[in-house]
C-alpha cells in the first residue's frame, strides 16, 4: 500500500510493508532500525542473571551491598603483568622436568657416591648411618605456586615458585623414621640439579634452605637473561 504525500517544500514517499519499513527520502532508499528482541528490555532473564538475584538475596541481602563489594574488590585486587619471557622459561623447564630419564638401579640412601658429578648433597651428616633404597623416578607433576600466579609477587626482586611431585615408587612404607623421607628428599634433589646444571636455560643452580630449616634443601635456580 502506497500513500504520497506532498508539501510545498519536499516531496516524501512512504512504503508500508508488513516485515519491514523502507523511508525513501529525496530519492535515497534508509532501511529503519529492527528492534533485536535479544537486547530489548522485555526480554526474559538468563540463567546467570537468575543465579545472579539468588546470590544477592541469599548471600548479600541486598543489592547495594553486593555492588558496594564488587566495586570494593575491583580496586583492592591486584594487576596482573605476566612476564611472557619468564613464562617461557617456566614452560620450558616443565616440559624438562617431566621429561627427566628414569633411574636404571637402586642405591642406597646413606651412599652418596653415586651422586652425579658436581653435586653435593645439601643435607649434614647424621651420627648412624640411615638405611633404606632409593631409585630416581621423574617427577609425577610440576607447578608454579606462591604469589606469581596471583600477581602479589615482590618488586624488583622477582621470586617464582615451583612445587616438585615426586612419585609414590620413591617411597616405603617406614621412612618416617631415621629421616628416610628427608634424605630421599635431598637425593631426589641432587638428581634434579644434576639435569639442571646441564641444562643452557639456567646461569647458575645452587642448593638453600626453605625459611633456614638444615632438613628442607630446595633449589635455587636462577635463569639466563
Amino acid at each position: 500500500m502506497k500513500r504520497k504525500t506532498e508539501t510545498a517544500e519536499d516531496p516524501v514517499e512512504v512504503n508500508y510493508v508488513t516485515k519491514k519499513r523502507t523511508v525513501v527520502t529525496n530519492g535515497e532508499e534508509n532501511e529503519a532500525k529492527s528492534t533485536n528482541y535479544k537486547e530489548s528490555l522485555y526480554r526474559p532473564p538468563t540463567s546467570e542473571e537468575i543465579n545472579a538475584l539468588k546470590e544477592t538475596e541469599n548471600l548479600f541481602k541486598s543489592s547495594l551491598f553486593r555492588m558496594q563489594i564488587t566495586e570494593l574488590l575491583s580496586e583492592v585486587q591486584p594487576k596482573k603483568d605476566r612476564n611472557k619471557a619468564l613464562d617461557d622459561i617456566l614452560h620450558e623447564l616443565n616440559t624438562l622436568l617431566l621429561s627427566l630419564p628414569d633411574g636404571k638401579k637402586e642405591q642406597e640412601v646413606a651412599d652418596h657416591s653415586c651422586l652425579p658429578r658436581g653435586t653435593k648433597f645439601p643435607l649434614p651428616p647424621t651420627p648412624s648411618p640411615v638405611k633404606g633404597k632409593f631409585c630416581f623416578q621423574k617427577p609425577v607433576s610440576v607447578k608454579v605456586v606462591g604469589s606469581y600466579l596471583l600477581g602479589t609477587e615482590t618488586k624488583p626482586d622477582l621470586n617464582v615458585d615451583i612445587a616438585v611431585e615426586m612419585p609414590k615408587e620413591c617411597f616405603q612404607p617406614k621412612d618416617y623414621l631415621n629421616l628416610r623421607y628427608h634424605h630421599k628428599r635431598a637425593l631426589y634433589l641432587c638428581n634434579i640439579a644434576a639435569h639442571l646444571m646441564k641444562s643452557l636455560l639456567f646461569e647458575s643452580v645452587q642448593f638453600t634452605h626453605m625459611n633456614g630449616e638444615v632438613l628442607r634443601p630446595i633449589l635455587l635456580v636462577q635463569p639466563k637473561g
